[in-house]
């Protein structure tokens, strides 16, 4: 993937489904230009576990070849919040933060690393389900989801603990 100071990042592609969902293992290899598979496959991961992410319309240069760099089929669980905060807790957020157009992505992302930076969480997440990304032989993405609402005490349920 391009970078903005011009060098290239390096994310192996696991699979993908019809609603826009990739599933990516993200590779710490940074080179001033596209990497060989080897030199992909050989690197360190920049994450424990490969990353889900809605495709938005990044670039994204795919390697010459089509060598298989990771194995499929394979499976990953994630935990994904339930619940979202009310449009006036969002209101006093922005105010307490002094963060203003959260409903575009960098408004919302301003806000979000503000709330990192002080250690808070969104209020209204009601707590976690798991989600399991299983990618067939294929490349087809699955996204299977528990709808077990789990709490902070359940931590031996979550994933990446």
């Amino acid at each position: 993937m391009p970078l903005p100071d011009g060098r290239f990042g390096h994310a192996v592609f696991l699979g993908g489904n019809r609603q826009g969902y990739l599933l990516l293992d993200i590779s710490a290899l940074i080179t001033d230009q596209p990497a060989n598979p080897d030199a992909v496959r050989e690197a360190p991961r920049r994450y424990r576990q490969p990353i889900l992410v809605w495709h938005t319309g990044f670039a994204a240069v795919p390697l010459p070849s089509r060598v298989q760099v990771a194995p499929v089929p394979c499976e990953v669980v994630f935990r994904s919040g339930v619940g979202w905060p009310d449009l006036e807790a969002i209101a006093r957020l922005e105010r307490r933060f002094a963060v203003w157009n959260t409903e575009t992505p960098q408004g919302w992302r301003a806000l979000l690393m503000a709330m990192a930076a002080a250690g808070e969480q969104l209020p209204g997440i009601e707590g976690h389900t798991l989600v399991t990304a299983r990618v067939e032989r294929t490349g087809a993405l699955n996204l299977i989801e528990d709808h077990t609402l789990l709490r902070p005490a359940d931590d031996a349920r979550w994933p990446m603990r």
